[in-house]
Formats: C-alpha cells, sequence, structure tokens
C-alpha cells in the first residue's frame, strides 16, 4: 500500500480531521517532524483512511485492533522500506 498524499480527496482530509481531532495543518506538520513518532490517534485515522479504499466497509474501530507489527509493515511499504520479515 502506498501513500501519496495527493491522491487524498477534500472527504479524506476532512475524514482524518475529524477521527484524529488534529486540524490537516497540524497533521502534516505531525508526518514530516523527524524523530518524533505521530500521535496514536492520527496513526489510527491514517491507517482507516488508506485501508478503507481497498477494503470497503472498514470502520475507524476495525482498525484500532491492528496490532503494532502490521502498522510498522504498513508503513514501511508506504514509505517504499522493504518489509523486515522477508530481508534475510
Amino acid at each position: 500500500m502506498a501513500f501519496d498524499p495527493n491522491e487524498l480527496t477534500l472527504g479524506d482530509m476532512e475524514d482524518l480531521e475529524t477521527a484524529s481531532g488534529i486540524p490537516f495543518d497540524k497533521i502534516t506538520e505531525a508526518l514530516s517532524t523527524e524523530g518524533t513518532a505521530p500521535p496514536i490517534a492520527l496513526v489510527i485515522a491514517l491507517v482507516w483512511v488508506m485501508r478503507r479504499k481497498s477494503e470497503i466497509g472498514l470502520k475507524l474501530e476495525d482498525v484500532r485492533s491492528t496490532r503494532i507489527a502490521d502498522i510498522s509493515a504498513m508503513f514501511g511499504e508506504m514509505i517504499g522500506e522493504p518489509d523486515r520479515k522477508s530481508v534475510v
């Protein structure tokens, strides 16, 4: 799953704000600040917005049960890092 912020719709951006409770300008700031992890509410909202495009009917509550290992693998794919499980 690749993440391209240019592919977000206005609805996606609104949903990110609503689900995370963070204004969109602060979302982009939180995602671009090196050395700090984004707020977990933002991670949940971002995973939801990205996965719902391929998993029709996915609810925000469904994403809350996602394991940290799965999140790490997904974000690695989004930024082009190889899956650690496949690296020897």
